[in-house]
């Protein structure tokens, strides 16, 4: 009787893993190489992609267009999955472009690793997996895929394991490590000697725009090893710092490479960068975000101008400690996240709604204190005091200028100075001095107007006598930190929907009552209703935290429009913006959205493709620092041969009009 269970449950378990599905373009088929598996091991799946004939697919790096097959699991817990173990690609020539992909079945194969801490049961691992078929077009495809398995005491094969072993010794190709540098345009390999005859070669890079894909490389030995020199794309700019791919000798041997990056940059490279970085913290001082709080820090320098002039170089310096302090704080966040594997950029912050929520209640806060209606709180006022007891005067009346410098950091965010992009995009992806070295350049150049008034006293004498205006003018101040408040909830409510203007005027209401029943009440019925303030403020943000992101099937779409327009040789502007970037928003309404350069856009034939950067999206990160970038905005123009133009950040009308003189000489 113990025998027959034992049967009755291999057959009820040989169907789990054999499973086919089929789409317009494709059949799928899904098997696995175990019918159970115990903790602490590892069960491989075997997908399976035929398509129609003459459709084909593409690999991960799929080439000069085109989208690589991907999977999102939802996996049970203990139960973890590990990169798509691929074959080897084919080089597709078509219309011009060189893709790297499949005509044939594509056999990927997906390890799913059992946690130890794992309990015996049944269990379904599900994923949506995406593709892109092209014949003469491209069809993006999907569908929902679903594996059971068994996780027992022990592991027991399937019908299968002998088929995906054999795939996966294919797929274990012996591997080559060397070095890669750019010299000029074309791009140096070195590796030790192969174990074969060159007749032909080509490298297949794991990483999108490394190499020429039209290029031929050319090989030959020396006393080294082996030198292969490929051309580079004139985008080019290797960040990583290992590069992978595979190397394929006369079509029919494969070797694993991994190549280390030795890009020497010159004295030259990293002093323009430091001098960029400084201009671009020179030039964000004039960006429309900052502007608040730079007319507050003028009115303060202002009141104190009567005074000695020492007091005024101590706010400038802690004004200054406070722009490096917070500007030192956002660097190592970054440099920690991209230890951890990450990708982010310059305005990070704001794509997280608590965080966004959180700066509302501040600018709305110093709004209300401009007005006189909410007074700093007794502890705060009492800081200079309880510094000066140490005997520390110039730290006592610094306080308050350095929190004004890491105040202008955080809203100085929502925008890229020119010069600041290309900066912090060559920071991030060097080693952790010259990205601090960067980011105090910054510092200094955003800071450096301050220090030029405190010690240079010849420029005090060209700024207004200070008087009773300053009153009535910080009271003015208070407006755009008003309007400020209204974008910061409207930026909210592109990352959490209509909730957002929801708890914003909840908040705005709280305030502005307290504010005004603080001046009647007594002390007592003060600090109960400022906690009773402070715990629904609480609740909100935990709401906040329970919310999806929005917009993210809008940037798949974007994506696949950009495929099929490199596909089918269109020319396409692309626009990665954000709604808590100011600058974009401001090129948007200047030029973007003006009737001529809409129409422009028509008339040539240019699709407009925006990249929406609101929400964290690893793809729209990906896509920025393939061209350098950390930040909003970018502008890319793509002509009819798939070579890009990036645009001025800073955008004008004849910046998209010019785009017509490319377009005539093509």
């Amino acid at each position: 009787m113990k025998c027959i269970y034992s049967i009755i449950f291999f057959l009820l378990t040989f169907v789990t893993f054999s499973n086919a599905i089929s789409t317009t373009y494709t059949n799928i088929d899904i098997k696995t190489d175990k019918v159970s598996v115990s903790p602490h091991d590892s069960i491989h799946v075997l997908v399976t992609l035929t398509h129609k004939e003459g459709w084909y697919s593409y690999w991960k790096n799929p080439g000069e267009s085109g989208l690589a097959t991907k999977i999102d699991w939802t996996l049970p817990k203990h139960i973890n999955v590990g990169d798509i173990r691929w074959p080897i690609p084919q080089k597709i020539e078509f219309g011009g472009l060189i893709n790297f992909g499949f005509k044939e079945p594509i056999n990927l194969i997906i390890p799913i690793n059992i946690n130890k801490a794992a309990k015996f049961g049944e269990y379904k691992l599900t994923g949506k997996m995406s593709w892109l078929v092209c014949k003469e077009t491209c069809i993006p495809e999907s569908t929902e895929i679903s594996v059971p398995i068994t996780i027992s005491n022990r592991s027991q094969a399937s019908p299968y394991e002998t088929t995906i072993k054999a795939y996966l010794k294919e797929r274990s190709l012996s591997k080559v490590s060397g070095t890669i540098e750019k010299k000029g345009t074309q791009l140096a390999l070195k590796l030790s000697p192969l174990d074969s005859q060159i007749k032909s070669l080509y490298f297949f890079p794991e990483q999108l725009n490394i190499i020429d894909y039209h290029d031929m490389p050319i090989s030959q030995y020396n006393n080294a090893g082996m030198l292969i020199s490929i051309k580079a794309p004139d985008t080019a700019l290797i960040k990583a710092e290992t590069i992978t791919g595979i190397i394929a000798v006369n079509d029919s041997e494969f070797y694993s490479v991994t190549l280390k990056n030795i890009a020497n940059r010159s004295l030259l490279t990293y002093a323009s960068i430091i001098l960029f970085a400084f201009l671009g913290g020179l030039i964000l001082n004039i960006m429309p975000c900052v502007f608040p709080i730079l007319s507050l820090k003028v009115l303060s320098i202002l009141e104190k101008s009567k005074q000695e002039q020492q007091v005024i170089k101590k706010q400038a310096i802690s004004y200054t400690l406070g722009v490096i302090s917070c500007f030192f704080a956002v660097v190592s966040v970054l440099a920690w996240l991209k230890y951890l594997g990450l990708q982010l950029g310059w305005g990070f912050q704001l794509q997280n709604p608590v965080f966004v929520f959180l700066m509302t209640l501040v600018i709305l806060a110093v709004g209300l204190n401009l007005n006189d209606r909410l007074p700093l709180p007794r502890w705060l006022e009492a800081v200079p005091g309880s510094l000066n007891q140490v005997n520390n005067k110039a730290l006592a009346t610094g306080y308050k200028d350095f929190f004004t410098g890491v105040l202008a950091v955080i809203v100085a965010t929502p925008c890229t100075a020119p010069f600041m992009a290309t900066a912090i995009g060559f920071a991030l992806t060097q080693s952790i001095f010259v990205m601090y070295l960067t980011f105090f350049s910054l510092a200094i150049g955003f800071s450096f107007p301050f220090l030029l008034i405190a010690y240079v006293p010849i420029v005090q004498k060209f700024l207004p006598k200070p008087g009773q205006w300053m009153i009535t003018v910080k009271h003015i101040l208070a407006v755009p930190l008003y309007l400020t408040v209204i974008w910061l909830l409207w930026v909210l409510s592109h990352q959490v929907g209509n909730l957002a203007w929801v708890i914003g005027g909840i908040s705005i209401a709280l305030l502005m009552t307290y504010t005004t029943l603080i001046k009647f009440v007594p002390k007592t019925i003060k600090f109960i209703l400022g906690i009773g303030v402070i715990l629904i403020m609480f609740g909100q943000i935990l709401l906040l935290t329970n919310q999806s992101p929005m917009n993210r099937n809008a940037n798949e779409a974007a994506f696949n429009a950009i495929a099929l327009g490199k596909q089918d040789n269109q020319r396409m502007l692309i626009d990665v913006t954000a709604s808590w970037c100011v600058s974009c928003k401001v090129n948007e309404n200047v030029v973007l959205n003006r009737p001529d350069v809409k129409q422009f856009l028509v008339e040539k034939n240019i699709s407009l493709i925006v990249l929406d950067w609101t929400n964290y999206d690893k793809d729209i990160t990906a896509y920025l620092e393939s061209f350098n970038r950390q930040g909003v905005p970018l502008y890319v123009y793509y002509n009819e041969k798939g070579e890009t133009t990036i645009l001025p950040q800073v955008l004008q009308k004849r910046d998209i009009f010019n785009l017509v003189q490319e377009t005539k000489n093509e």
